[in-house]
Order: C-alpha cells, then structure tokens, then sequence
C-alpha cells in the first residue's frame, strides 16, 4: 500500500462521507496480492493483513455487543484468531466457521436484533477471508458500490458501517470510515517492518 491508496483513500471520503467499494478494494490489495492453494488462501502476510483488518472492524464496535452475545460472537473470533496464529488447521476453522454460519441462519427467525445479526456476519465473513482472501473481490467490478451488490458479497467493513446507519450514531459514520484508513494504514506499514 503506497501513500497514493491512502490520500485517494481520505479524498473519497470527504467526496463520498463514506468509503466506497473501488477505494476498499485498493487497500485491500494494497496488502499484496491474494494466493490461492487448491483449497484455501495461503496464509501470507498480505492475508495476515487484511484479517487483522477485519478483524480490528470488528473489535471497533465491541461496545455495540450485548453481554450475552458476547461469548457467541467471541468463539468464532477466537477461531479466526487461532488459525492466524498458526494454532488451529484452516479445516477446524472451515468447521467452527460452517456451524457458525447455521447458527446466523437461524437467527432471522428468533428474536434477534438487526445490530446483532448483522455483527455475527461480519464475524462470519472475517473466518471467510481467513480461509478464502477474496470477499471483497468476490463477483464484483472495479466499478460496483455495496448498495448495488448482493449482502453476501458485502465485506466486514461495510457491514460494520451499517451499524452507524442509525439516528444516534449517523455522526460517527464518517469517523469509522477515518479510522478504517488509519488503521489499513498502520496495518499495512507493521506488516513492512516484519
């Protein structure tokens, strides 16, 4: 990622007030490029980074989770946090990530608020780009804005945006959006010094 990615980064936020897809996916690859075995990601550093961005989306809006969401939300977390680590198999992870995903499933038919379900996905697409690296790039053009794309598609970032879409957190909407450019940008620049 070049200081180029991040000013365009800054500059489409103050048009935009918000982080568009194509700017994403610059820093996005701005991490280095995506490398694939024949069944999951390599886990190279440019993976690494973009978990641990995700990952970090994630943890931004903690305060958002309710006491006892938390330690549903945080097993799969864990897991994610576990295979980076190199402590548990990319197939433990896929198991925990598949059982998971059933649980998310079922929660549109209980009593489960839009705020927590839409944290649980953003969990569930981050093991996705753990094992897979390319949610963000998945079936979309250079060109597609999230509005336009289908939900499964979405990337944790955005998804966790959604959750300023609300008359009391409206306003921080554009300083979630500063902070993800930081935060790719510290990232990316600790990941040079490794």
């Amino acid at each position: 990622m070049n200081n180029s990615i991040i000013e365009e980064s800054k500059q489409s936020l103050i048009k935009e007030e918000r982080l568009i897809l194509p700017i994403r996916k610059k820093i996005w690859l701005g991490f280095g490029e995506i490398k694939m075995t024949d069944t999951y990601a390599q886990k190279t550093i440019a993976l690494i980074g973009r978990v641990k961005l995700s990952m970090k989306c994630i943890y931004h809006i903690e305060n958002m989770w309710k006491e006892n969401d938390y330690i549903k939300l945080s097993f799969l977390c864990d897991s994610i946090n576990k295979y980076i680590d190199g402590i548990i198999h990319a197939d433990e992870l896929k198991k925990v990530s598949i059982r998971y995903r059933n649980v998310i499933q079922n929660l549109s038919s209980r009593d489960c608020s839009e705020e927590y379900i839409t944290i649980a996905m953003a969990c569930y697409y981050t093991a996705n780009v753990a094992l897979y690296d390319e949610m963000i790039l998945y079936n979309t053009d250079d060109e597609d804005m999230d509005e336009e794309l289908d939900v499964y598609t979405w990337d944790t970032a955005y998804l966790i945006s959604l959750l300023y879409y609300t008359e009391e957190r409206k306003n921080d909407l554009k300083s979630y959006w500063e902070w993800y450019i930081l935060t790719a940008e510290q990232l990316f620049y600790e990941q040079q010094r490794t």
